[in-house]
């Protein structure tokens, strides 16, 4: 994952068919068809029977041959033998290798990337009842990841999220499951931290009690939502689900941020906007002119547009509007970042870089104002008309490549999936 130039702080509505969604197939490197399974033998090194085609072993994604120093990767005798097991607790295994986007060099640090299973991916009745004892390896497997469940369903698809700590331009891991008896094994908190100061997959059920959306990271800044919001309002979102708010009286109240001493900021989300509206995704805001934001991301009409206001020496308020940059009623990915070192306000769109301001200040601008989802505040009306998917608000400005590697990971296009391995 991304290693970039700067130090976190610790402390569509309706049918969304019309819109233009990037999609996937899984990407596996065995027959799904075929019962394809590798038995392994973590104490002898000798492999049981197995059938199908011959997809045993591991590949050392440096291009070695499995053998000589295996630090570092599961290691393969020439016979096809793997010899490495992480846990002989958990019976069954699969390798997921994963590839930084081609103009990514890397290494990034601490990348959550986006884990798609489906029943081609993974057993689902060989797993606990939720998926408690899924584990997730790095390539020694030895050091456990820190994982996030966003949404476990055999039927309709299930979302993971898994903490990659060093992503070099070629990786892998390892999938476990198969143990009965395994505590539940995924950590948000774990995942989301640090300098997460929320993040909302915003699939969450608004009948539910409120604070009805969960926030991911370990600030815990569940939102609550306001208006007539009802379980229809989730609907399929980019990768999983969204909640689709109607431009009228939806929207998500955050509460308090307290960013009055943030010298950096990045904002992202995954939107389909549905009108001519000029509404708001994500806003800290006590009114509606362009003084009044702190930090903005959101829409008008066909344009993306995003306000920030700093503080200190070089005051002020600078926007963002690219004419024609959101086409109604398609999957956009953006992103926006600030950083007083850097002295520049810059918005992403699907990972590239489509314009730049200049915002001197020290930090961002002292308020006492609410963080609201799909509105502005309170007492105005800049209601979002469409869906908003994967929101994310950090203390810390990330950089290009991070934005490349997280459209990847949320297309599904970073991770291929080795055959399925079996402990006898």
């Amino acid at each position: 994952m991304v290693l970039f130039g700067c130090s976190f702080d610790a402390s569509g509505v309706g049918d969304n068919s019309t819109g233009s969604v990037a999609t996937s197939s899984p990407t596996t490197t065995d027959d799904p068809t075929t019962a394809t399974t590798t038995t392994v033998d973590p104490t002898q090194g000798t492999s049981g029977s197995s059938t199908g085609a011959d997809t045993s072993g591991t590949v050392d994604p440096s291009g070695s041959s499995g053998t000589g120093d295996t630090s570092g990767s599961s290691s393969t005798s020439d016979t096809g033998v793997v010899r490495d097991w992480w846990d002989a607790d958990w019976a069954k295994r699969r390798r997921i290798d994963l590839a930084l986007p081609e103009n990514v060099a890397g290494p990034l640090s601490s990348v959550p990337v986006l884990i798609l299973l489906d029943d081609e991916r993974i057993a689902f009745d060989e797993l606990q009842l939720r998926g408690q004892d899924l584990r997730f390896v790095d390539a020694d497997d030895t050091t456990v990841l820190a994982h996030e469940i966003e949404r476990w369903d055999p039927t309709g698809g299930t979302a993971v999220w898994v903490e990659i700590p060093e992503f070099t331009a070629v990786d892998s891991i390892f999938m476990y499951w198969g143990n009965p008896d395994a505590p539940r094994g995924d950590d948000p908190a774990a995942l989301w931290s640090p300098g997460y100061a929320a993040v909302y997959h915003l699939d969450d059920n608004p009948e539910d009690d409120a604070p009805q959306i969960g926030d991911s990271s370990p600030s815990l800044r569940d939102a609550t939502v306001q208006g007539g919001m009802t379980n229809d309002a989730l609907v399929p979102g980019f990768a999983t689900r969204g909640l689709a708010f109607d431009g009228v009286d939806d929207s998500a109240l955050v509460g308090t941020i307290d960013s009055d001493a943030w010298t950096e900021i990045t904002l992202s989300a995954w939107v389909f906007h549905g009108d001519e509206g000029d509404d708001r995704a994500i806003s800290k805001a006590f009114g509606t002119g362009p003084n009044d934001h702190v930090f903005m991301l959101g829409a008008h009409g066909a344009d993306v547009k995003l306000r920030l206001r700093t503080d200190g020496d070089g005051a002020g308020t600078t926007e963002i509007r690219p004419g024609d940059s959101l086409p109604a009623d398609e999957w956009h990915y953006l992103a926006m970042t600030w950083s007083a070192a850097t002295e520049q306000l810059v918005l992403f769109i699907d990972g590239v870089e489509v314009a730049n301001e200049a915002r001197t200040g020290d930090s961002l601008a002292d308020a006492n104002a609410d963080v609201y989802l799909a509105n502005v505040d309170a007492d105005e009306s800049r209601y979002w008309l469409g869906t908003l998917d994967e929101i994310r608000i950090e203390h810390g400005a990330r950089d290009g490549d991070w934005f490349v590697t997280q459209f990847a990971a949320m297309n599904d296009t970073l991770a291929t999936f080795a055959a399925e391995e079996a402990l006898p």
